[in-house]
């Protein structure tokens, strides 16, 4: 199929429903799929090529080789930039990275140079995984200064933002502190449950701080609303606010199945006449 030059441009099908918490569910599932690690340089530009030429009009590729371009772009390339993104930085990569993190967080009887290595590795891992996939545009677009932005010592070319490395240093902070103090305490009144739940009070702690040092600003700026056409119809300080309290309950709530429910499991487990 050939472009006319004229004609928009097309835009992909979609491969989950949006529309639905289930096919938004499914599309996360498909994000975490670690199989699009193994792809190479090579199919990866394979991969930009056909979606491009498909959006642009200049092929017409069949839906199966569209939908696999597709999802190896969603899944290794950035959004904004269109450049592969650096591979333990992927989604893909959440769960291989992750869960060995979380077993070193759920290790039993763990001291204090555990405690906080792996609550180290566990907020450095998330802030690489947001810096990864962190909106590029965006960030231009606000007018970052030079005095907003600092540059790495290893690659003067790559540029961190200060609030970032607040919000990280504010994440690792809360999450040592928060778990040691819970792990002292539960020691101090030798309370096994609350020893138990050191762990993820210390993660949802750093969450929630993250959060609120990453986003505060949007407190006194508000946001942006849009209409349901995406027209911005101003900014709204109300709207910054149930946005923020929503994300942080989200993030208190993901990591209980995991690192709040495992331990008992375990503990259940270990007790348990078999």
């Amino acid at each position: 199929m050939e472009s006319t030059g004229d004609e928009p441009s097309r835009a992909l099908p979609p491969r989950f429903n949006h529309e639905t918490f289930f096919g938004r569910m499914l599309y996360m599932f498909d994000q975490f799929d670690p199989r699009p690690l193994f792809a190479t340089e090579t199919q990866l530009k394979e991969a930009k090529v056909l979606v491009e030429g498909y959006q642009s009009r200049k092929s017409d590729p069949s839906p199966q080789k569209l939908e696999k371009a597709q999802k190896l772009v969603e899944c290794c390339l950035h959004p904004d930039t269109k450049e592969p993104i650096f591979v333990p930085f992927r989604v893909s990569a959440f769960l291989p990275i992750a869960i060995p993190i979380g077993l070193g967080l759920l290790q039993p009887n763990a001291g204090i140079g555990s405690v906080i290595f792996w609550q180290w590795m566990n907020q450095t891992h998330a802030a690489a995984m947001n810096y990864g996939n962190r909106p590029i545009q965006k960030a231009h677009s606000n007018n970052a200064t030079s005095v907003n932005v600092l540059a790495t010592p290893w690659d003067s070319s790559i540029k961190i933002e200060r609030r970032a490395i607040h919000s990280y240093l504010g994440a690792v902070g809360a999450a040592m502190g928060v778990s040691l103090s819970v792990r002292s305490i539960s020691m101090r009144i030798k309370n096994k449950t609350l020893l138990l739940l050191a762990p993820v009070c210390g993660v949802v702690s750093a969450a929630v701080a993250n959060l609120y040092l990453t986003r505060k600003h949007e407190l006194e700026e508000g946001i942006e609303v849009e209409t349901p056409s995406g027209k911005c119809v101003g900014r709204s300080q109300i709207a910054a606010e149930k946005a923020i309290i929503e994300t942080a309950i989200s993030r208190a709530v993901l990591p209980l199945p995991s690192l709040g429910l495992t331990p008992f499991m375990f503990q259940y487990l270990e007790s348990a006449p078999w």
